[in-house]
């Protein structure tokens, strides 16, 4: 008994594998490029290898999910996104050499700023030129603005209150 169900449940998990290859447009394979296969909602992703080629298995369909057109999307960066809309069927489907053109992309622009203190185990690193500005006359100025930092009558540096 327990055969006879066991037979019927993989029966009724129908498989089915999409592969193909992504390449440029001078012909050369494109690796890591991102494919999807979107069915019903459902989201299956792989990558495709150094020669370009990627397979991507989805199971548990159904005959009404077969007859649905399957978006299968590749993408990569520097490289504009391609989609094609291609009718499945169970065991292996091969999709044509898919190509993809090289695009520009324009990053927006980034400030990168250092901490002005810095943490490291036991030791704590200020950055001075981030407590400075054009006011600042002497170090006696860009101190007092430190956290932790002062100078006692004789002009001695103390940090929290040590010499």
């Amino acid at each position: 008994m327990a055969f006879i169900v066991s037979f019927n449940e993989a029966k009724s998990q129908y498989c089915a594998s999409i592969n193909g290859r992504v390449l440029d447009s001078a012909k050369m394979p494109l690796q890591s490029v991102i494919i999807t296969v979107s069915i019903l909602g459902r989201k299956n992703y792989t990558l495709s290898n150094t020669k370009g080629e990627y397979t991507v298995t989805i199971c548990n369909l159904n005959d009404s999910i077969l007859k649905q057109s399957t978006k299968v999307s590749f993408s990569l960066i520097g490289y504009g996104e391609k989609n094609i809309f291609q009718k499945i069927s169970i065991g292996k489907n091969s999709i044509n050499d898919i190509y993809l053109l090289y695009r520009d992309t324009q990053l927006k622009e980034v400030i990168v700023r250092n901490r002005p203190i810095i943490q490291r185990g036991d030791t704590t690193a200020f950055t001075v030129g981030a407590f400075k500005n054009k006011l600042d006359l002497n170090l006696e100025d860009v101190l007092k603005k430190m956290p932790g930092f002062d100078l006692d009558e004789s002009g001695r540096i103390l940090y929290n209150e040590v010499v």
